[in-house]
């Protein structure tokens, strides 16, 4: 009799009384139905066959029950543990399988690995639909896996190539690269192979002294530079101890892995060679890409690796009397976070730049005023003067005055 026809709470009742025996009947007829697809398939054209197990496979989804969710839920328990294996047929590119043996499809993969049975990538979404659990799981390639297909068959030249490539492009030559591994259990492996993970040291290691392509050389691609440092500042806090971050500092010394621009013009640099942007006070020196400090870690790591925050003062003084291609402002700006004596040094000397060529002592020259400029005073250089602003006060407080007339 159809359902419709018997009361709601009786069809509760009937349902409950013969739950289990549902779940096992479903997964009998299952098993029978797709056990005739299978074969059928070498006799039907391929989207034949497979419409044919997408039809049989989309009649056993489980959706909620009413008016007892209970009984959908126990149904599908039942359908798929009560067989004593782990052998449930599914749909595959190379007809039905189980899903045991069954790989998900993966790009870096399918140029070399032929024999086994891989899910399509349009077979996904019926896969999802219909929520297999744990132990019936498609699964990923594992290197056992390729181990098995290199046993299997003599390789061809294109094989043979794209299997390099995949090596190649591996993370190092004692590593396993992470698609072979992002769905196990890392405590697991470590047990059971004695595997550990690769500490960021070798990773740094591997990328300078390693043969990279083109597009992922640490020291002369700066796109690429920069995401490992992403990548280094993300993981900083979670290395060990300082012996770990040293040895990363080691590592990086003298690497040119920092992207800097001189005057806009992008070079690649030292650690110890770049600066920080509030450091630029002539403008020619190499300072760190604004967009790496984005990253709110990232500045105390580059500051770890030796990019400086500030410029020694051998070399403002340096720079300062060597040319004139910095204003007053600048120079205001960086010693308002400079020590007392680094200021009073800087105050003693004449390096001044002025209106009239000269260079001068500090009470040798006026503000940059109009006013001072209309009398035709010695006025400081700078690109404009406000003496409302944080640098303009500045100064007035480091005694920098308008010489009475």
């Amino acid at each position: 009799m159809s359902c419709r026809f018997i009361p709601t709470v009786e069809r509760g009742s009937i349902d409950l009384a013969n739950v289990h025996v549902g779940g096992f009947m479903a997964r009998l007829a299952y098993d029978s139905e797709m056990k005739k697809v299978c074969d059928a398939w070498p006799t039907l054209q391929t989207t034949d066959a497979e419409g044919l197990a997408s039809y049989m496979m989309k009649s056993f989804m489980f959706h909620p029950s009413t008016p007892d969710s209970k009984v959908s839920t126990i149904i599908k328990e039942v359908f798929f543990t009560c067989s004593e294996t782990d052998q449930f047929p599914f749909i595959s590119d190379q007809g039905i399988r189980h899903t045991k043996d069954i790989c998900h499809f993966h790009t870096e993969f399918a140029n070399f690995m032929h024999t086994g049975p891989v899910l399509q990538e349009d077979q996904h979404d019926l896969l999802t639909s219909m929520k297999l659990p744990d132990h019936l799981r498609v699964v990923m390639y594992t290197f056992s896996d390729i181990v098995k297909e290199l046993e299997s068959r003599w390789l061809s030249e294109a094989d043979m190539a794209a299997l390099l490539r995949w090596w190649s492009a591996s993370w190092g030559k004692d590593t396993i690269p992470p698609a072979l591994i992002q769905d196990l259990n890392l405590n697991r492996i470590s047990d059971a192979f004695g595997w550990k993970e690769m500490p960021i040291a070798h990773w740094l290691e591997h990328l300078i002294d390693g043969t990279p392509d083109p597009a992922h050389d640490i020291m002369r691609v700066p796109i690429f530079a920069q995401c490992v440092l992403g990548v280094l500042s993300n993981l900083w806090h979670t290395l060990p101890d300082e012996d770990s971050h040293s040895k990363v500092q080691v590592i990086l010394k003298d690497v040119t892995c920092i992207p800097t621009t001189i005057s806009n013009i992008p070079y690649m640099k030292r650690p110890q060679d770049a600066y920080f942007p509030d450091s630029n006070i002539f403008r020619d020196l190499p300072v760190i890409r604004q967009d790496l400090l984005m990253d709110y870690h990232m500045e105390h790591v580059l500051q770890y690796l030796g990019v400086q925050k500030r410029c020694d003062m051998k070399t403002v003084i340096e720079r300062a009397t060597s040319d004139d291609k910095w204003n007053a402002m600048d120079l205001a700006r960086y010693l308002m976070s400079s020590p007392q004596e680094h200021v009073t040094l800087v105050m003693g000397m004449k390096l001044f730049p002025c209106s009239d060529g000269e260079r001068c002592h500090i009470t040798e020259v006026f503000m940059s005023t109009e006013v001072n400029r209309t009398l035709r005073l010695p006025v400081v250089k700078c690109d404009s003067w406000d003496s409302n602003s944080q640098e303009g006060t500045s100064w007035t407080g480091l005694t920098f005055y308008v010489t009475k007339l």
